[in-house]
């Protein structure tokens, strides 16, 4: 068993949390270990971190250490986790003071270059090609375009964004994944560091309130200057300026709203707002367990001679009903083609069908994880529930994996098994209390 990966988590201020970054994280097993220097806590050093570490985003400068003197630790910090080659994320302020350590530059404020909602990326040729980021991209597209929301023809990716600073330099180092129309650096590379401009971890709730924090801001700017000019000779003309700003910022409210329409059902989507009640997680499950089933099918047919097919079912037997996606069912050949409840099968049967399940759990493991191989199985007991024509189809599949370079263990207190296990290692309990091994090539 592995140990819990531990991740650092910089938050720079109190109103920009880890959000849904932290959810995926937590579902990865990872443990968070949050520092927050708005509440006076220091920067770590680079051992101190853990497996990797997380920057996020924060409104306050890359450059503004005079208020924040902790920046300067911060991109020391950045520095070493580049030259050690440490897992990193970077986002928006994150990216920003990133970009500065390495030797790259940004402006502030990016004059033109200010984004706030769903913004479309263009991924270069790296971005595709990048082990992490064109992964997870191609597939945020091919979700987004499933959902409805504008992919342009299916190649751009829609991001959620807000900042006025912006990267205007790459770090000499630094590969270029992503840009946007109006900010050419927006995602990128540097080790094993990702950059990233938009906020992968905010949600339709954070998008309102940077729409709210601005348009509100936009106001106090407009009602300051018009109390201001109500001193003068001119004071009901600059009032009925303030009037007009007022209405433009509550119809820009009213627009910002509008504009996140697309983000709002995409998060309703993953929270299980649809027409099957699926949650996005879930629906990744499913789509997993399906690739299970082929490969368990393809043994259990062997198993069973032929009798016994899994198959899906939406909602669960048990007495909750709960619409998972996630329940089975037995096809019977042997007749009638009967569907029976997995629950009816009888103890061998549920033997060998357990045992397809978990061979084919491991063939898909194997699959997907870069050629890593489960190369040990071990089978404790199960076998004494067999009839003798059953247990020569398992033991078949048992010596296919053998052949094809696994080693099986075999727990059993069956007599029959003796004599098709060429090599066995036979405990006995001896009367003093204590047991005896023999070993037999």
């Amino acid at each position: 068993m592995t140990d819990t990966l531990t991740i650092t988590v910089i938050e720079p201020e109190e109103l920009a949390p880890v959000g849904r970054l932290g959810e995926w994280l937590f579902a990865e097993g990872a443990s968070l270990r949050m520092v927050r220097p708005w509440r006076g806590e220091p920067i770590p050093s680079l051992d101190e971190i853990g497996d990797g570490l997380v920057v996020l985003g924060g409104s306050m400068s890359a450059h503004d250490e005079g208020e924040h003197p902790w920046l300067a630790d911060l991109r020391e910090l950045l520095r070493g986790v580049v030259a050690d080659d440490v897992p990193a994320i970077a986002i928006c302020l994150g990216a920003q003071v990133a970009a500065e350590a390495l030797g790259g530059s940004t402006a502030v404020p990016a004059l033109g270059n200010d984004e706030v909602g769903v913004v479309e990326l263009t991924i270069t040729a790296a971005g595709e090609s990048d082990p992490v980021f064109g992964a997870v991209a191609a597939e945020a597209i091919r979700a987004a375009h499933r959902a409805g929301i504008p992919t342009s023809d299916g190649t751009r990716l829609p991001v959620i964004v807000s900042h006025h600073d912006a990267v205007t330099h790459l770090p000499e180092a630094a590969t270029l994944l992503a840009s946007s129309d109006r900010s050419p650096v927006h995602t990128w590379r540097a080790g094993r560091l990702l950059a990233f401009q938009h906020h992968p971890e905010s949600d339709p709730a954070r998008v309102a309130y940077w729409r709210t924090r601005d348009a509100l801001n936009d106001l106090a700017g407009t009602m300051d200057a018009a109390s201001l000019q109500a001193r003068t000779a001119e004071s009901h003309e600059h009032l009925r300026r303030a009037v007009d700003g007022v209405e433009q910022a509550a119809t820009a409210y009213e627009e910002a709203a509008g504009s996140s329409a697309d983000l709002i059902r995409v998060a309703n989507l993953a929270r299980g707002e649809n027409e099957a009640g699926t949650p996005l997680a879930t629906w990744v499950l499913q789509a997993r367990f399906e690739e299970v089933l082929v490969f368990a099918n393809e043994r259990l047919s062997q198993m069973s001679s032929g009798r016994y097919e899994l198959i899906r079912v939406a909602e669960e037997t048990s007495q909750r009903r709960r619409r998972k996606g996630l329940g089975l069912a037995v096809v019977d050949h042997l007749g009638d083609e009967r569907t029976r409840d997995p629950r009816t099968l009888s103890g061998g049967e549920t033997f060998y069908v357990s045992l397809s399940l978990a061979l084919a759990l491991a063939d898909v493991v194997s699959a997907e994880s870069g050629g890593v191989s489960l190369e040990t199985l071990f089978i404790d007991e199960g076998f004494g529930t067999l009839d003798a024509d059953t247990l020569q189809a398992v033991m078949a599949q048992i010596d296919h994996l053998r052949a094809g370079g696994r080693t099986v263990g075999i727990v059993s207190h069956v007599a029959e098994l003796r004599d098709q296990i060429a090599e066995r290692i036979a405990v006995r309990r001896v009367t003093s209390g204590g047991s005896t091994l023999k070993v037999t090539a």
